[in-house]
């Protein structure tokens, strides 16, 4: 839920869903705007002011900031122990020698074992 910035867990043979992550109000508001799952189960969300987090497969009521200042987090996505994440770099926007096009970057987040 975008709106609310909450994470919810939806069985695929329908059902109730289970909250998992719900960020606290009195933080800054981070704006989710995409969501990855990893091969161990960890949630990757993309938010717009907030950088890319991972919440526990668990969830509870921790993240982690993985990146920060991206220029506009707008989705990300896992593959093979990497995340892309796109953002809209608005900045591009300026320069009339530039045709923009979006997403204007694709980041990639690689893990250290």
């Amino acid at each position: 839920d975008s709106g609310e910035n909450r994470v919810y867990r939806l069985p695929l043979s329908g059902g109730s869903g289970q909250l998992v992550y719900s960020h606290p109000v009195n933080d800054a508001t981070p704006d989710f705007t995409g969501i990855a799952i990893g091969d161990d189960g960890t949630i990757y969300i993309a938010a717009l002011g907030g950088g890319v987090l991972a919440i526990p497969a668990t969830g509870g009521d921790t993240f982690t900031t993985l990146a920060i200042n991206f220029r506009g987090a707008r989705d990300v996505g896992y593959y093979d122990g990497r995340l892309f994440v796109t953002n809209c770099d608005s900045a591009s926007l300026v320069s009339p020698l530039m045709s923009p096009q979006l997403p204007f970057a694709i980041d990639v987040i690689e893990f250290e074992d």
